[in-house]
């Protein structure tokens, strides 16, 4: 499955805010947060949409506000299942820290950080939701309005 609301590293940036320029050779946000970005949209679409729905959402154009909501949605549930996770690698030796070019021994409290926030999953995700709904509910007459 490929995201549909957010399909280049581009678009993902416009909504990481104080966010850093790749430099040559580095893997773009998008790709490492690829799956991620997979899980978000199924997420956005299991708990604020009908599959047509989101079909609906997905096929208006890129400045739409449904689908900028949309998409600000999936971008900020993509990033809190990612970002524990972006900056420790796993190794033969055990977990690290990456710095630039060298890795780092990761402390206890960052691994159990890490832990922590995959086994917390969904369960944490109550005000965002809230918020979440509450931007959208707005929008919600408008699914199914002829495309422009």
């Amino acid at each position: 499955m490929t995201p549909q609301l957010i399909t280049d590293n581009d678009t993902l940036l416009a909504f990481v805010p104080n966010s850093i320029t790749a430099v040559r050779g580095e893997t773009p946000l998008y790709e490492r947060i690829f799956p991620d970005l997979v899980a978000a949209e199924l997420w956005a679409e299991a708990n604020f949409f009908s599959a047509d729905s989101f079909e609906a959402v997905c096929a208006r154009s890129a400045g739409d506000d449904l689908r900028q909501a949309a998409a600000h949605l999936v971008a900020t549930e993509a990033l809190r299942r990612a970002v524990p996770a972006l900056d420790v690698v796993f190794t033969p030796n055990g977990f690290a820290v990456t710095q630039t070019a060298n890795l780092a021994p990761a402390s206890k409290q960052r691994v159990d950080r890490l832990i922590g926030s995959l086994l917390a999953g969904e369960g944490c995700t109550a005000q965002r939701t809230e918020a979440a709904e509450g931007r959208l509910e707005h929008c919600e007459s408008s699914i199914f309005e002829p495309l422009s």
